[in-house]
């Protein structure tokens, strides 16, 4: 993976404090003198459950939310206890400093609290029933008296309506008596729950004096206790502590904001003399002094942002977003905060934040068009980037696009302040050409950029340069994709030194910048067979990034799992396996743990891990595993490829040609040309539209597809593949020599073997001599060490051995007979004639070992047509002669084996069996595995036994 530097844009200035995420309190028994309850189980979603001590301690610690966050309702439990003041455990929010007013929770016995609610329930009840006794026995007394009144009058005497109306008055009186005590009783029960939650230990002492009087039944005199005089003098005493206290509060105010200023003063002071540490101390102490103040959040937040502390940063962005009082000051918080979270890999709560703060915008356009159109820029430029991480192109584009009209449309009037706005999207818009694989229009896009950069780092180079590093970087790696080597080695210097010189002042801003260029480096001089310089160029990356990593690990260690994986496949490239298998692993590791959480972001990065490690497997000849990892490459890939309307289809036949050269390695010839075609129609029509892209990949499989060809005897399509390979090839070597003469000498070697093996000796010698001449210029690569190893042997053989050469020309014929035929029994007649061609050399050379070789090699093919003729006699015949040549040629038992099987001499041929079964054997698990396999071919074909089957068994026990 390329390190391509986008650029996003924030708007204020700040630094990191430590959130406190805990919440304290203490529970303590309901009016008992404060006695603590110990045991308490204590649950808030987002924290672990915890209990109280044996002092009713207890602390809470939310991992994801720090002060100012809400943390909803809290339950605390204890059997056979009840909470008294659920009021208290419901809306909070985490403190700033949980030691200052730590939470007080009152419980009580279930029993007790019983026992209180009946009693006081109780006493509502007879309280009220005994007053509406009491009132209705005065009010009966008063009707009887009226009444005798009434029958002491005459009739028509006016005396008689007053009474008649004292008398309705008194029954209604009676009737409101009834409906009061109804009242009381229907909310009776309610009442007693709210007199028995009432805790002594925090009343006052009047209170406690009257609920005693309450409690008695004494409920007047309770009331006369409460006087109204002395309530109403110790409301006024408190209020006038407080305005007393509000007035000192005032002053505090004053000196605390004095004292905020001073640190805030200091923490500058020590940022502008490169004390980070001593910055960061003094930052926060003036938060703590002031945590509410949007301006210093946010100055916080950017100082944190600007030192790669992502997490410090998004917390402080948030604690702004809680204060923010204005829309706009909302939109550019949201704004910091989404970038930040895209640095930090959290996509989707970045891509709400970018969105919020879009839409804040887009409804305040009307108010101010210039200034929300600058913001509306920005927001558009830093969604651009989020969605070119996410690989939603389109959408990328369109927010860059947007961005770029706006900002260059702002530059005409003011080119100072917009000038730099507009070179930051046309360097993320090239990044996004390159990625589409518009090389032109990316190129196009970054020079302009750069032309904007050159010219303001020379007005002010203190503040432009980072950005024309940014720039010089992924122009280098543009270069590199377009294989000009010079051109991106020169941008990636040009970015390396800025980056080097910024770093050594400001090591915490700029080390991941030095990291991010090496790294790129690295895989420029990798493409290069630059191997060493690659290494070192890998190492310093990978110590900056581990370093990073220890202290910001959700930010860095993606970056450590990529340059191991990419160091890895450099250790592998000079052969040391071990250590690319270390490498490989530690990236498989990080990115498995990586893709649980983010699987839309990491999932490629594993799967190309998984496939690194299959090839390095596959050198190992483990081939069960190399297997393993590459399907499981394969799977993820083309997963990713539906889902991106073929996004991926360059890495899908990356693997599939891996898995070809695996197929090869294990002799499944039908199973490595199927894939390895797949990888090819892909490569050639993904080269149709970018040649310069693709075509090296198109040589590589047309390369791996003739050396299958040729296991294969095919030697007219291996042919074939060569020549289209090795005309790629070239072509390329006459731009870049230095990257692709091996390649060239490699196709010649391998060309010149199959005219070799057909007799066609000229052509053959002629590019052995290419290859040799080719590989002659690079000494220190092993490749061209062992390329050129092999063409002096060929060479010096054909010079010291002229009668085998001969007869090699001799057999090439009728080789080519045997390669023609369809079937293994056709092959069988022309094979007899290679057989005598190499039996006749045999008996004049019969000491040479390259002639001994030949010949085997001929009985054993032949043994093998002759199975498949059912000729089982005549295989057994010649696979006895191979072996008086060459006793210890353990591929010939096989043949001699079957034979004896499918002639029913079972007892012979499984002796033979038995001692070989366990034995190593090439491009199989084992000996014992490539008995099996010929078995299992003969037989669909239709060649069988009744033993085959009880030999198939001991082979497999």
């Amino acid at each position: 993976m390329k390190y391509l530097i986008s650029l996003s844009s924030v708007l204020l200035l700040s630094t990191f404090l430590n959130a406190q995420n805990t919440l304290a309190g203490l529970v303590k028994l309901q009016s008992s003198g404060k006695t603590p309850l110990p045991n308490v189980e204590v649950y808030a979603l987002g924290a672990q459950t915890t209990y109280t001590n044996d002092k009713g301690y207890f602390e809470l610690h939310f991992s994801s939310k720090s002060a100012g966050d809400l943390v909803g309702a809290i339950e605390f439990s204890l059997e056979g206890y009840v909470l008294i003041n659920e009021e208290k455990s419901q809306g909070l929010t985490i403190p700033k400093d949980p030691t200052l007013a730590p939470l007080q929770i009152v419980m009580s016995s279930k029993d007790v609290f019983r026992e209180q609610k009946a009693m006081y329930y109780g006493i509502i009840i007879d309280h009220a029933t005994e007053g509406y006794r009491q009132q209705n026995v005065q009010i009966r007394q008063q009707l009887a008296g009226l009444d005798t009144q009434l029958q002491k009058l005459q009739s028509d005497s006016g005396e008689r309506e007053r009474y008649e109306e004292e008398r309705r008055i008194l029954l209604q009186q009676i009737d409101n008596l009834q409906q009061e005590k109804e009242q009381v009783i229907a909310n009776a029960e309610r009442y007693a729950q709210i007199f028995a939650r009432i805790d002594i230990d925090e009343a006052s002492r009047m209170a406690g004096e009257a609920l005693k009087l309450f409690e008695t039944g004494k409920v007047k005199e309770a009331i006369s206790l409460m006087d109204d005089d002395q309530l109403r003098r110790s409301l006024q005493d408190a209020q006038a502590a407080k305005a007393e206290a509000q007035h000192l509060s005032m002053q505090a105010d004053s000196m605390l904001q004095q004292c905020v200023s001073n640190y805030l003063l200091k923490a500058r002071l020590c940022a502008a003399d490169l004390q980070w540490g001593a910055a960061y101390k003094n930052y926060k102490y003036a938060i703590e002094g002031d945590s509410t103040n949007v301006d210093h959040l946010l100055e916080l937040a950017f100082f944190c942002g600007e030192l790669n502390q992502q997490q410090r940063a998004i917390t402080f962005y948030r604690q702004a977003l809680r204060h923010g009082k204005t829309d706009m000051q909302k939109a550019t918080i949201l704004n910091n905060l989404g970038s930040e979270l895209r640095n930090d890999n959290r996509y989707d709560d970045s891509r709400r934040a970018y969105s919020e703060a879009l839409d804040i915008c887009r409804r305040l356009l009307s108010i101010d068009t210039a200034v929300f159109e600058a913001e509306m820029a920005m927001i558009n430029n830093n969604l651009g980037n989020l969605y070119a991480d996410l690989f939603e192109y389109d959408n990328a584009k369109a927010a860059f696009l947007n961005a770029l009209a706006i900002r260059k449309r702002l530059a005409e009037s003011d080119s100072e302040t917009f000038g730099p706005y507009v070179a930051r999207t046309l360097n993320n818009l090239g990044i996004l050409y390159a990625n589409l694989n518009d090389y032109e229009q990316a190129e196009r896009t970054y020079l302009e950029s750069l032309k904007i950069g050159k010219r303001l780092a020379t007005a002010d180079p203190e503040k432009h340069e980072p950005a024309l590093a940014d720039i010089y970087n992924n122009l280098g790696n543009l270069y590199a994709d377009l294989n000009a080597y010079e051109k991106a080695d020169s941008s990636l210097q040009q970015a390396l030194r800025i980056y080097r010189r910024l770093a050594a002042i400001n090591p915490e801003r700029y080390d991941p910048d030095v990291a991010i260029v090496q790294h790129n480096l690295g895989q420029m001089y990798t493409e290069l067979n630059a191997y060493e310089k690659a290494k070192n160029a890998y190492q310093e990356a990978l110590a900056i990034r581990n370093r990073l990593a220890e202290t910001n690990p959700n930010r860095y260690d993606p970056d450590v799992a990529i340059t191991q994986d990419n160091l890895g496949g450099c250790y592998y490239a000079i052969d040391e396996f071990d250590r690319a298998g270390d490498a490989y692993r530690t990236a498989l590791a990080i990115n498995s743990r990586l893709v649980k959480a983010k699987p839309e972001r990491f999932e490629r990065e594993l799967a190309k891990n998984f496939n690194n490690l299959g090839n390095l497997y596959l050198s190992l000849q483990e081939y069960d595993r190399a297997d393993s990892s590459l399907r499981q490459a394969l799977d993820i890939y083309q997963r990713l490829s539906r889902a991106n309307d073929g996004r991926f289809d360059p890495e899908v036949s990356t693997i599939q040609n891996n898995l070809g050269i695996l197929y090869a390695n294990q002799m499944d010839f039908a199973k490595a040309e199927s894939v390895y075609l797949e990888a090819l129609a892909t490569r050639e029509r993904l080269a149709e539209i970018n040649p310069d892209r693709y075509d090296p990949d198109v040589s590589s499989t047309l390369t791996n597809l003739g050396n299958l060809y040729a296991q294969m005897g095919n030697y007219q399509q291996s042919e074939a593949a060569f020549l289209k390979s090795l005309e790629i090839k070239r072509r390329f070597a006459g731009r870049e020599p230095d990257k692709y003469n091996i390649e060239v000498a490699r196709s010649a070697l391998l060309l010149g073997i199959i005219y070799y093996q057909q007799g066609e000796e000229k052509k053959a010698l002629g590019l052995f001599r290419e290859a040799l001449r080719l590989s002659d210029q690079y000494p220190g690569l092993p490749l061209a060490e062992s390329m050129g190893g092999a063409v002096i042997e060929i060479l010096g053989m054909e010079k010291a051995d002229p009668d085998f050469f001969s007869s090699k020309e001799k057999a090439a014929g009728p080789q080519r007979s045997v390669a023609e035929q369809n079937t293994e029994k056709a092959k069988a007649e022309p094979q007899k004639e290679v057989v005598t061609i190499w039996e006749e050399t045999l008996s004049r050379h019969s000491e040479n070992p390259r002639v001994q070789a030949a010949t085997v090699d001929a009985y054993d093919h032949l043994a093998h047509y002759l199975l498949f003729s059912e000729d089982f006699r005549g295989a057994e015949s010649i696979a006895r002669r191979a072996l008086e040549v060459n006793p210890t040629a353990e591929w010939v038992f096989l043949n001699l084996a079957h034979a004896l099987l499918l002639q029913g001499r079972y007892a012979e041929a499984e002796v033979i069996y038995l001692e070989r079964k366990d034995q190593a054997y090439k491009g199989a698990k084992n000996w014992g595995q490539a008995a099996i396999e010929d078995l299992n071919a003969l037989e669909s074909a239709g060649i069988t036994h009744a033993d085959v089957e009880k030999i198939r068994r001991v082979l497999r026990r």
